[in-house]
C-alpha cells in the first residue's frame, strides 16, 4: 500500500491508537507521508508501549523540533524499535509513504 503525501499528521494520529495495540506489524515505511510535529508526537508516543514493531521509516516528512524530540524520547524507552528502513523495499511490510542502525 502506497499513500505517500496522504497521512499527514490527522492520519498518523489516527495511527497512534493502531500502533498501541498492535501485535503483528513489524516494518512500516512513513516515508514522505507529510507528517508534521503533532503527527510525529501521535506516532512517537504510540511506540512508547508497542513491542512489535522492529523496523520504521519516517523520513522526509515535515516534523520540527517537537516531532524530532518525541521519537528521541521515545527511544529512551522502547527497545523493539531497531532499524530505520526503506520498509517498501521488503515484501514483508506495509508500505505507507538505505537502512540506519539505531540500537545495537
Amino acid at each position: 500500500m502506497c499513500i505517500r503525501d496522504r497521512i499527514k499528521s490527522e492520519g498518523a494520529v489516527i495511527l497512534d491508537g493502531l500502533l498501541k495495540t498492535n501485535a503483528t506489524l513489524t516494518k512500516l515505511n512513513l516515508k514522505k507521508t507529510g507528517i508534521e510535529d503533532e503527527g510525529g508526537i501521535a506516532v512517537a508516543e504510540a511506540l512508547t508501549v508497542n513491542k512489535t514493531l522492529t523496523k520504521l521509516n519516517i523520513n522526509e516528512n515535515d516534523m520540527e523540533c517537537k516531532g524530532i524530540k518525541a521519537f528521541g524520547e521515545m527511544l529512551k524507552v522502547n527497545n523493539c524499535l531497531l532499524y530505520t528502513s526503506d520498509a517498501a523495499d521488503e515484501e514483508d511490510s506495509v508500505d505507507l509513504g538505505g537502512r540506519r542502525n539505531i540500537k545495537k
